[in-house]
């Protein structure tokens, strides 16, 4: 059995407390834009305005606030789809946040991609969609 060298026990423990909070990060990002995509599916559009903030928020805030057939009409359009994120969590050259690039098959079998922007709120330890770039 071969043994780790002196000193190398502790480069590896540095090693892992410096990638571990970017992984948990890209972690928390992923798991809302499934939340999102969920939520989409479902038409349940108290989630969706839980996930969402910023300028998005705004821009969609008659949907989600006025429209009572916003929920049905998402259930229909989404009905069948399938979401992926091929690329996983990117940085953005050009806005402050993160990327995910989601890929979604409609039921119909047309293909739509967008890039959704997230923002960690600075209190919270959550993200929030805060843009969609097509």
């Amino acid at each position: 059995m071969r043994r780790l060298l002196p000193g190398s026990s502790f480069i590896f423990t540095l090693l892992l407390l410096v990638a571990v909070p970017a992984y948990a990060d890209d972690t928390k990002i992923l798991e809302t834009v499934e939340l999102y995509t969920q939520a989409l599916k479902a038409g349940d559009v108290e989630e969706i305005k839980k996930l969402l903030g910023g300028r998005l928020y705004e821009k969609k805030r008659a949907l989600l606030e006025e429209n009572t057939e916003y929920s049905g009409w998402l259930k229909q359009y989404y009905a069948g789809a399938s979401f992926s994120f091929p690329t996983g969590v990117t940085n953005s050259d050009q806005y402050p946040g993160k990327l995910v690039n989601v890929e979604t098959q409609l039921g119909s079998g047309e293909t739509v991609t967008t890039n959704l922007l997230l923002q960690s709120p600075t209190d919270s330890d959550g993200w929030e969609i805060v843009g969609q770039i097509r």
